[in-house]
C-alpha cells in the first residue's frame, strides 16, 4: 500500500473513529427531524476535508482533481472522473454515482454504489457506518484503489496496531475488544469479533479456541487470552506503525550485508546504528522473529528486549528493496511455505512445455515441418491456450488468496488477447480452405 493511500486511509479512519467515539459518548448530533439533510451535509463536508489526502493518494508526479460541492442541492463532489450525488428523499438518502465519458457525466449504476440509505429511526452507529462506508466505496471507485475497509476487522486491527506501537507487545483478543468497546461504539459481540480472526474455530461461550486468518493470527489457548498478531502487510495499512516498519526495512538491509559477511545480527548493533530506544528494539525483535525469510537460528529474550540471529538463506532476495511494498512483493514471490510444492514447481515447466509444443506444426521451410497435421492450426491455438492452465496452476498451488486472484486476473487478460487473435486467422483459413499449415 503506497504512502499516499496509507495517508488517505488514516485520515478517513481518524474521522470515522472520532464519530464512533461521539456515538459511544451519546454526543453525536444526528439532526432529529432533518436527518437526511444533516447526513448529506456531513458526507459532502467529509469529502471536502479529505481533499489533500485524496490528492496525495494519487501518487508522486500525478494530480487528481477534487471539486467541492458544499451546496446540498448542487451536483455533488467530484474526485477524478467520478461524481457522487446524494438526494434528500425524506426518510431516505439516495446515492447516485456519475462517471465522465464522451464529454459529459453519465449515471454509472454498474459501479454498485447507487442505493437508498434509511436515515430516520435508525441507530446513530448505523448512520455513522453508512456515511463512512459510502465515502470509502466512492473513493475506491473514483481512485481505482482498495482501502481495505470492508467489515469491522479494521477497527480491531487498528486498536491492536496502536497497542503494539505503545507497548511493544501484541494485545490479546480480550484486551483489543475491551479497549475498542471502552473507546468506540461497536456492534460486534466478543464472539463475533473473535470469529473475524479465527473463522475456523469452534467457539464455546466466550472462550472458544481461535486460529488464524487474513494475515492476523491468534493462538489456541482460548479466544480471550489469544494474542492478535498482525502481519507486516496488515501493520503497513496504518499510519502509527510506519516508523517501526522503517526500522524493520533498515534491519533487512543490515541482514543482507551480514549474510555476505557470514555474521550474526544483534540488537545492540541495530540500536547503535539507528539510535533506537529499548521499546523500539523490542518491537523490532518481534517483527523480525515473525519474518523467516529474514531471520534464522535466532536467539530472543522472552520479552524480546535483546536478540540476535543469523540471516536467512533467502535474505539475499531483499537486497534491492527500498520500501515495505518492495519487501512484500519479493516475499510473496518466494515459494510460499503453505504451497503445494509439486504443483508450484510444475507450473513454469508446463508453461514452457506448452509453448514449445506449438512449434511442432510450424513449417521452417518447404516440406520442413516437425509434425504434419490436417488440423495443424487448431492444434497450434489449442497448445498455445494451454499455457493459461499453467498460469492458473501457479496461483492455485501457492495456497494464497492474493496469488490466486492475480492468476485469475492474468487468465482473464490472456483470454481477452486470444479472442481477436483467433478471429484474425479465420479469413486466412476460409481463403485457404484448409487447417493444415503446409497447404495454406
Amino acid at each position: 500500500m503506497q504512502p499516499g493511500i496509507v495517508g488517505l486511509r488514516g485520515s478517513l479512519l481518524a474521522a470515522w473513529e472520532q464519530d464512533l467515539r461521539a456515538v459511544r459518548q451519546d454526543a453525536l448530533d444526528v439532526g432529529r427531524g432533518r436527518e437526511a439533510l444533516v447526513f448529506i451535509q456531513r458526507f459532502y463536508g467529509l469529502i471536502s476535508d479529505l481533499r489533500t489526502p485524496i490528492q496525495r493518494a494519487w501518487g508522486p508526479g500525478g494530480h487528481v482533481h477534487v471539486v467541492d460541492s458544499p451546496d446540498v442541492g448542487g451536483p455533488g463532489p467530484r474526485v477524478s472522473q467520478s461524481r457522487i450525488r446524494l438526494r434528500n428523499h425524506g426518510d431516505l438518502v439516495g446515492v447516485e454515482l456519475f462517471s465522465y465519458a464522451d464529454g459529459s457525466y453519465r449515471a454509472n449504476e454498474a459501479a454498485g454504489l447507487d442505493r437508498d440509505i434509511r436515515v430516520v429511526d435508525v441507530e446513530p452507529l448505523t448512520l455513522v457506518n453508512e456515511l463512512y462506508r459510502t465515502a470509502a466505496d466512492f473513493l475506491q471507485v473514483a481512485l481505482n484503489l482498495d482501502l481495505m475497509l470492508g467489515g469491522s476487522a479494521w477497527l480491531y486491527e487498528h486498536v491492536a496496531a496502536n497497542h503494539f506501537v505503545e507497548s511493544a507487545r501484541w494485545a490479546s483478543l480480550g484486551e483489543v475488544y475491551r479497549r475498542a468497546t471502552r473507546e468506540y461504539a461497536v456492534a460486534d459481540s466478543f464472539e463475533s469479533m473473535a470469529a473475524l480472526f479465527a473463522p475456523k474455530a469452534d467457539h464455546n461461550g466466550s472462550n472458544g479456541s481461535s486460529g488464524s486468518s487474513n494475515g492476523s493470527s491468534a493462538s489456541s489457548e482460548g479466544a480471550d487470552s489469544a494474542d492478535l498478531v498482525l502481519s507486516i502487510e496488515r501493520l503497513q495499512r496504518f499510519h502509527e506503525p510506519q516508523p517501526d516498519l522503517g526500522n524493520f526495512l533498515h534491519l533487512v538491509h543490515v541482514a543482507v550485508a551480514a549474510d555476505q559477511e557470514n555474521r550474526v545480527v544483534t540488537s545492540s548493533e541495530i540500536a547503535s546504528s539507528l539510535g533506537l530506544d529499548p521499546l523500539a528494539i523490542t518491537k523490532l525483535g518481534r517483527l523480525v522473529a515473525a519474518a523467516p525469510d529474514v531471520c534464522r537460528e535466532g536467539e530472543f529474550d522472552e520479552d524480546f528486549s535483546s536478540w540476535e540471529f543469523l540471516p536467512s538463506y533467502n535474505v539475499h532476495f531483499f537486497r534491492r528493496v527500498h520500501t515495505i511494498d518492495d519487501f512484500l512483493v519479493v516475499e510473496s514471490s518466494l515459494v510460499p511455505r503453505a504451497a503445494d510444492q509439486l504443483l508450484h514447481f510444475l507450473a513454469p515447466v508446463a508453461l514452457l512445455a506448452f509453448s514449445i509444443l506449438t512449434f511442432a506444426v510450424i513449417p521452417f521451410g518447404r516440406n520442413l515441418v516437425p509434425v504434419e497435421l490436417d488440423a495443424a492450426v487448431l492444434y497450434f491455438f489449442a497448445a498455445g491456450a494451454a499455457t493459461e492452465l499453467a498460469v492458473f496452476m501457479a496461483g492455485w498451488a501457492s495456497h494464497n488468496k492474493y496469488s490466486l486472484l492475480a492468476a485469475m486476473r492474468a487468465l482473464a487478460q490472456l483470454i481477452s488477447y486470444e479472442l481477436p487473435l483467433l478471429l484474425s486467422i479465420v479469413p486466412a483459413i476460409m481463403l485457404a480452405g484448409t487447417l493444415s499449415t503446409t497447404r495454406m
